[in-house]
């Protein structure tokens, strides 16, 4: 009996052993002529030859291009620096450029194109003396914020030696909060739009804020020459420091300005300088409506619709030129 057993498990060892040698012989390919099939005789080895763009399979290298074109058609950037927020400007491919920072700029900002800019709570701070952004007679810029919880700190009572009205400056140690996305800066010697000036394109303003901006002469938040639309954000601590042009610290316009949101001044300051100038003209036209909101002071020398909204502060309406008030509004 012993030995029967012996020979049982020797048969065992035997039928494993073979077992193996046939799963490693399965494993190792028989060498075959390039001529044969038309393939290399020394496949790539290594993981970086694996991964090099020749051993791409076609299915691969087509999955690879189009994720870039998707990359390009989806026509949006995210920038944290001055040079990449012009650059991204400058790229007609881009049509939406979001802020991932605060960045301070030291040129104006020119739009030639349509292009939409997200401040997604962030400060776009000009350092220098003049507007912050321009948009030229061929651009259209849509304004933006979808963050409008992050909160900025300024100073409401700065003065500079030739402003002789208060305006608004960022500081840390400031005693108002400015919340969401802020245009700020600019101006200073300027004469036209310390935010943004609008050469004859066009300005949508759906977000974000104009605070603490200055021009000379006209529209130290606003210089409107094309058409301005707003239907949300703010622009409030402007000015316009020459007496001539005082009345259009907030915005100037001397084309067409729409307004169906938003708000100009502020509620909790009847001596906010940033006040509204509808210059005179007969196609300068002023539109008020919707939930728009007017707190500080509008000069009318144009034309004004006001179709709803609210206008709580003094309104002088010119009709010895071409002054027109239409329809409600407080």
């Amino acid at each position: 009996m012993g030995g029967k057993k012996f020979m049982k498990k020797q048969k065992i060892r035997f039928y494993a052993a073979l077992l193996c040698s046939s799963m490693v012989f399965s494993l190792v390919s028989t060498p075959v002529s390039a001529a044969e099939t038309g393939q290399l005789t020394n496949p790539p080895t290594s993981t970086e030859e694996l991964s090099s763009p020749e051993s791409i399979s076609g299915n691969e290298a087509a999955s690879a291009l189009n994720g870039l074109s998707v990359l390009a058609a989806n026509g949006e950037a995210e920038v944290t620096t001055a040079s990449e927020l012009t650059g991204a400007l400058a790229d007609s491919s881009i049509s939406r450029i979001t802020l991932k920072g605060d960045i301070d700029i030291g040129s104006t900002l020119t739009v030639n194109r349509t292009v939409t800019l997200d401040l997604n709570g962030c400060v776009l701070k000009m350092t220098g003396s003049d507007s912050v952004i321009k948009v030229e007679a061929d651009g259209d810029l849509t304004i933006q914020d979808r963050n409008t919880t992050t909160q900025h700190k300024f100073n409401p009572h700065c003065k500079y030696l030739t402003w002789y009205i208060d305006m608004w400056e960022l500081d840390n140690g400031g005693s108002e909060i400015v919340s969401g996305g802020v245009i700020t800066g600019g101006g200073g010697d300027q004469s036209n739009g310390g935010g943004v000036l609008v050469a004859g394109g066009t300005l949508v303003m759906a977000g974000g804020s104009i605070v603490g901006c200055s021009a000379m002469s006209r529209g130290g938040g606003v210089c409107n020459n094309g058409t301005f639309i707003m239907s949300d954000g703010m622009i409030k601590g402007c000015t316009s420091p020459d007496g001539q042009y005082a009345s259009g610290g907030g915005v100037r316009n001397s084309n067409q300005f729409t307004m169906t949101g938003g708000m100009i001044g502020d509620p909790d300051n009847e001596n906010d300088a940033s006040h509204v100038y509808n210059t005179s003209s007969q196609e300068t036209t002023l539109t008020i409506s919707g939930n728009a909101k007017i707190y500080t002071d509008i000069t009318n020398v144009g034309i004004l619709n006001a179709d709803g909204g609210e206008i709580a502060g003094t309104m002088t309406n010119d009709t010895n030129r071409y002054g027109n008030r239409v329809g409600g509004g407080d």
